[in-house]
């Protein structure tokens, strides 16, 4: 009977839908653990695409998460054969091999050396914290 259902327990929300990616990264930013630590996902946005070289391999000026709204790096590629092909605008996962904040070169992945590892759509799922991966 539809007069008891309000004793049904309520499924909860596992996943968090987003309009669009600018939401999703801007979601990152304020919500997500997003120091960049050697070993840590940090989600991103192609801003830009900076060259295509001749083994057809893409290098990026992407925009990776943190919680002061995001920073630059430039110089970026993802894993070969790993990522579907990325486009300004597309959201994404940037792996973290190390971090050397005390570099000059505040935007250059000399700073923070890692590789675009995945290819994500502005789904986050609350009981894994991990986003949805675009397989290629």
């Amino acid at each position: 009977m539809p007069f008891f259902d309000f004793l049904r327990p309520k499924p909860k929300l596992d996943q968090l839908f987003f309009k669009g990616n600018e939401e999703a990264f801007q979601y990152a930013c304020k919500f997500l653990e997003c120091d960049p630590v050697k070993g840590r996902d940090l989600p991103c946005i192609v801003e830009e695409l900076e060259e295509l070289d001749k083994e057809g391999r893409q290098s990026f000026r992407l925009r990776l998460a943190s919680n002061d709204g995001g920073f630059e790096l430039y110089g970026c590629q993802a894993i070969d054969g790993g990522v579907p092909p990325l486009h300004k605008g597309d959201l994404a996962i940037y792996r973290v091999l190390d971090y050397y904040p005390e570099s000059r070169t505040t935007h250059s992945m000399l700073r923070m050396p890692g590789f675009i590892v995945a290819k994500i759509e502005p789904v986050y799922r609350l009981s894994d914290g991990c986003w949805r991966v675009v397989r290629p």
